[in-house]
């Protein structure tokens, strides 16, 4: 039988490597040059890695990381949704900075961009390249995985904890976690990742747009973030989040959604056993304990600066 996703572990596997990658040679070359540095380490360290992976354990690149046709109206229902949802994330994350006086994303203001170019390549990197990249790893190679072996709000939960992790943020959890369970849970449902895609440009094409605009003199960026700004974003991703709902049928727990010509075969279960659960999970461990080395010293150098 046809492979059409990663096992657990190999899942598993792909987030911490490529987690490593990030953290090392990825903020490497961020410090060299911020926008070129992330387009490098979006497409260098975390898509490649992705697809070499996948191709390495003869997974159809098509399967793997669920390449399906998106109908035009969810689409940009997608679209909207990432917008709308920027809006929420964003006052959180601004009220979560004012409470615990730490930014969410705390880069030197050296490394932003200054110039007309800049400004372009900052755009491409936030606004297309990370949604690409990190929707392949995580909503295609890293959820699929989960979905076949796990119910779907497992799947959609997990997921979204990693992607959140992955970031090594601290203040900026509570702003970046409904984003991530919204892209995981829009990707579940529709079985496309282009449906993650959209949603992760609608989000990050906003952020940058409105960064930008703050970095060209513009005090409050776009305008956008008001307390009525995210009220209203709010509301509208809750309408639609509904109407996608109405639009895609649950998948079958256990097993993605696939076309009607194609037979679902139920997934079968990994081995419960203490030693089976060490190694399939022993990576998310190291990962977690990445994470906590890594904010932990960012939070002692911030406390430091105080």
């Amino acid at each position: 039988m046809k492979t059409t996703t990663l096992s657990l572990k190999n899942a598993n596997l792909l987030l911490f490597i490529t987690m490593l990658l990030v953290i090392t040679l990825g903020s490497l070359i961020q410090t060299l040059n911020l926008s070129l540095g992330l387009i490098a380490t979006e497409l260098l360290l975390i898509l490649l890695p992705a697809v070499l992976w996948l191709r390495a354990r003869q997974v159809p690149l098509r399967d793997g990381l669920r390449l399906r046709p998106l109908a035009p109206l969810t689409a940009v229902l997608c679209l909207a949704l990432g917008f709308a949802t920027y809006l929420f994330s964003a006052v959180i994350e601004g009220v979560m900075a004012q409470l615990t006086g730490l930014a969410s994303v705390p880069i030197p203001r050296s490394l932003l961009p200054s110039t007309t170019i800049e400004f372009i390549l900052f755009f491409v990197a936030l606004g297309i390249s990370a949604p690409l990249c990190e929707e392949a790893l995580f909503r295609g190679a890293i959820q699929g995985a989960y979905e076949k072996y796990h119910s779907g709000w497992v799947a959609i939960l997990a997921t979204a904890a990693m992607f959140v992790f992955y970031h090594f943020r601290l203040s900026g959890i509570p702003g970046l976690l409904p984003v991530a369970v919204i892209l995981s849970y829009v990707m579940w449902r529709t079985g496309s990742l282009y449906a993650g895609m959209l949603v992760h440009f609608g989000v990050n094409g906003t952020s940058a747009a409105n960064t930008i605009a703050a970095l060209q003199g513009s005090a409050n960026g776009l305008g956008l973030v008001t307390l009525w700004s995210g009220l209203g974003g709010l509301v509208a991703a809750g309408v639609i989040l509904y109407v996608i709902r109405r639009l895609h049928p649950a998948p079958v727990s256990g097993a993605a959604p696939a076309p009607e010509t194609e037979e679902v075969v139920p997934a079968i279960e990994p081995g419960t056993g203490k030693a089976s659960m060490i190694s399939t999970y022993w990576p998310l461990i190291a990962a977690g304990l990445l994470y906590l080395v890594v904010v932990g010293l960012s939070l002692r150098a911030t406390l430091a600066k105080m």
